[in-house]
């Protein structure tokens, strides 16, 4: 459907179904945003699930309350290497050897190369679960049709100017790396489209990636507004949604994204 004002989000992988196509022609930026941010919402998951780490174990860990205060104290005491028990890649898990009747894990011990994606989950379950906005928080309303792409996973964003395309091939060899990839490129495209839209901007500080570090500068922002907390955690190394940046180390065949998407022909 060249030249329509159209969101598409299709794909059939494992866990990930989706078939939905979104008619822009009438509808609002605000309306649009609000459908931006709700297909990240919808795709984030499968990020990280497909990337390989142990989100159950990230998740027995974020134990904090609700409120800026309940994640800057969480994170001035909590260590980076508590995450490598959930950095075990289980797309690439080597068998394991027996010996005397007791397996023997080889290889499969936590993967400094994962961290940036565990630091990612860990970041995006504090701020969620203790109800901090790091992306603006708008209903949609817009209702989907129902669209498949056979084959492929499939994004099309064509609204206002704005043109974006993301395909994957599926097939039985593919990988879920290599969906977590494409994925992501697609979420990073969506929350850079989400600020741009809602005009947000703001200076914020950067500093030396450690969590001590973001938990005082968090301390001293409007924990209300969103781009506020987002790059601010962009500032000090850590995205706290899904993108391609954290897959990079454990998958060197994942490139890094562009600002912008493509835009409108002419």
């Amino acid at each position: 459907m060249e030249g329509d004002d159209e969101l598409i989000i299709s794909g059939d992988f494992k866990s990930f179904k989706f078939s939905e196509r979104y008619d822009l022609k009438n509808a609002s930026k605000q309306e649009v945003t609000g459908l931006l941010v709700k297909v990240s919402n919808m795709i984030e998951p499968y990020i990280y699930e497909f990337s390989g780490i142990d989100t159950k174990k990230i998740d027995a860990m974020v134990t904090v309350g609700k409120g800026i205060s309940s994640v800057c104290s969480f994170l001035k005491t909590f260590k980076r290497d508590s995450l490598l028990p959930a950095c075990i890649n289980s797309t690439r898990l080597k068998p394991s050897v027996t010996s005397g009747g007791k397996a023997l894990v080889t290889d499969n011990a936590g993967k400094t190369t994962m961290l940036p994606i565990a630091e990612s989950y860990l970041i995006n379950r504090l701020l969620t679960k203790a109800g901090v906005p790091f992306k603006p928080v708008l209903n949609c309303q817009l209702k989907s049709q129902n669209y498949l792409a056979k084959e492929h996973l499939m994004f099309v964003a064509n609204y206002a100017g704005w043109l974006a395309i993301k395909k994957l091939s599926i097939n039985e060899k593919t990988e879920a790396w290599e969906v977590s990839g494409i994925l992501s490129s697609i979420n990073f495209t969506l929350i850079n489209k989400v600020f741009d839209f809602t005009g947000a901007s703001g200076n914020c500080s950067s500093g030396r990636k450690f969590f001590s570090n973001l938990a005082a500068e968090l301390e001293k922002i409007d924990a209300n507004n969103p781009y506020l907390v987002c790059k601010t955690c962009e500032g000090f190394g850590y995205k706290p949604y899904a993108s391609p940046e954290m897959l990079m180390d454990e998958y060197p065949d994942i490139k890094p994204p562009k600002l912008k998407g493509r835009k409108a022909k002419g």
